[in-house]
């Protein structure tokens, strides 16, 4: 996974390449983005050149190189020595369906989301293929969407989207799956990342090798703690790491479902039944995500 990919960089040091790609290093099928190959198998050449044949060039020193999606051309592809850690910018879920910077007020409403079929990429999504450039409009109408105003300019999210949900359900548990979306002046809704847990798993503990750079659920049997039905919980969850440029007039789209077409997922602690959940909106329980910007 990427995230644990990066969590080595931080920690041990050594080179990252993080491309456009799906699983095997490959552009995603129909996709056009630009200066998106790389030879990697140089790379790894230059890598034993070092380590077996001790030629210094450079393939020791710690680094990162990353590609943004939707940079100016010419710049899609950066070089820094760790994860950037921008700082954040929260939006939260709040009345209307609306994702939005203001703080949530203390009389929001909770907004009910009953169990409904939502399929992700027409069915073609897997954690190793988060690639889609269809129109998410469809996926959508079965979602509870909360979408912000249209950004003032240029906005370059790159790092680790942070969710806090507060929900309840009338199931002892349920999985939530978030999407974050770039909605186009037209309407149109395209993929920028996602991220999901499961309710009964949801205790954060601290990483054991330091830093407080990701949301981390060890899953130990201990851990695991049932839904009260009816009792509101905090959901906080890391989505994948990215590296985007939503552009001035879009907007940003938080779709949530409980289920997107992998009937095998089902929490077993919910006994085969599906949960109606409620998201809470108010200034005691907040929901929101928290989006590392980087600065102009």
């Amino acid at each position: 996974a990427v995230a644990g990919q990066i969590e080595g960089q931080r920690v041990l040091g050594k080179r990252l390449i993080m491309g456009p790609w799906v699983h095997g290093n490959r552009v995603g099928q129909g996709a056009n983005l630009p200066n998106a190959e790389r030879d990697l198998t140089a790379e790894t050449i230059r890598f034993f050149d070092h380590y077996a044949k001790g030629i210094d060039n450079g393939a020791d020193k710690p680094a990162i190189e990353y590609y943004t999606l939707n940079a100016p051309p010419g710049q899609e592809w950066t070089s820094v020595e760790s994860w950037p850690d921008y700082p954040r910018t929260t939006m939260n879920l709040s009345d209307e369906e609306k994702l939005e910077a203001a703080a949530p007020t203390a009389n929001g409403t909770p907004a009910l989301y009953a169990p409904r079929d939502v399929s992700w990429f027409d069915g073609k999504y897997s954690p190793l293929n988060r690639w889609w450039r269809g129109d998410l409009g469809p996926t959508n109408a079965a979602s509870l969407v909360h979408t912000s105003e249209p950004l003032a300019q240029d906005t370059e999210i790159t790092g680790t989207i942070r969710g806090d949900l507060w929900i309840s359900a009338d199931q002892p548990d349920v999985d939530v799956f978030a999407m974050l979306q770039d909605v186009a002046p037209d309407g149109t809704a395209t993929y920028v990342t996602d991220g999901w847990i499961r309710a009964s798993w949801r205790k954060v503990h601290e990483l054991p090798w330091g830093g407080n750079t990701r949301t981390w659920h060890r899953g130990y049997a201990e851990d695991i703690e049932p839904l009260v039905p009816g009792t509101p919980a905090l959901l906080q969850f890391d989505f994948f790491p990215t590296s985007y440029v939503v552009k001035s007039g879009h907007r940003l789209r938080l779709a949530l479902s409980t289920s997107i077409g992998m009937e095998y997922q089902s929490p077993p602690l919910a006994g085969g039944k599906k949960a109606t959940i409620t998201v809470y909106r108010d200034v005691a329980r907040p929901s929101s995500i928290s989006l590392p910007v980087r600065p102009h």
